[in-house]
């Protein structure tokens, strides 16, 4: 115990002192990772899709607050939505505005959860998601949870069904928003993920608040077997 206090004190004591350069690493691998994910997923409008522009857009926002990494990747998700489709554009515009609004009202400062999200999806280990914030941080992260869980299957679907949207494109523009709105929101599989996941953090929150011996393993453990029950279930 006492070289894992001693150990703890001196990675405290290096971020103190590299703080600045530590912030600005993460912030572009986070930054380079959320571009990467639009860039793969969602990568009609080529010369958009390059790494070079994926890089410089990672540097530039690694000067920036980090707000403004979600910002420019919904600007990205716009660009090429309407590359391929405008209705499917202004469908995720819409979305997009709610969910800035709501999370510049409610949940400012959680940006880091907001892009983990759909990362996290495509490193399959989703899960990891609400049992971390549940036992670092609160309820409240639930809702750029949400936010990051709905853009991962927006993103995902459009690519998946690209040929199928390209070909609904050419009936005209409130077809393409009628058919995307639908499709999007009839997404069980989203929904009950969403479900899954606030569950998860409310549950991991609670039981690690608990003043019982080794309450963060037991909200660990119990946090993996509600989401899987619930996915299950689902």
């Amino acid at each position: 115990m006492g070289k894992l206090l001693e150990a703890r004190a001196y990675i405290l004591k290096f971020y103190a002192k590299y703080s600045k350069y530590i912030d600005a690493v993460i912030k572009f691998v986070l930054a380079f990772m959320t571009f990467s994910f639009v860039s793969n997923h969602a990568g009609f409008l080529e010369s958009l899709a390059n790494p070079v522009v994926t890089r410089g857009l990672s540097v530039i926002c690694t000067f920036l607050p980090q707000s403004m990494t979600a910002v420019f990747a919904a600007l990205l998700v716009l660009i090429q939505f309407f590359t391929l489709a405008p209705g499917a554009a202004i469908v995720a515009g819409l979305i997009f505005i709610i969910m800035f609004a709501l999370y510049f009202r409610f949940t400012t400062g959680k940006t880091v959860v907001l892009l983990l999200t759909p990362i996290s999806f495509t490193m399959h280990i989703p899960v990891l998601i609400p049992i971390v914030f549940g036992l670092v941080s609160g309820p409240g992260c639930a809702v750029p949870i949400v936010f990051g869980i709905v853009v991962y299957y927006m993103v995902t679907y459009v690519n998946s069904y690209a040929t199928v949207i390209e070909t609904v494109a050419e009936t005209g523009v409130m077809e393409q928003i009628t058919a995307f709105t639908q499709q999007m929101f009839s997404n069980k599989e989203m929904w009950m993920t969403i479900i899954s996941f606030t569950i998860c953090i409310l549950f991991v929150y609670n039981v690690r608040c608990l003043a019982i011996d080794y309450a963060k393993e037991i909200a660990v453990v119990a946090g993996v077997l509600v989401n899987l029950i619930m996915m299950t279930f689902g």
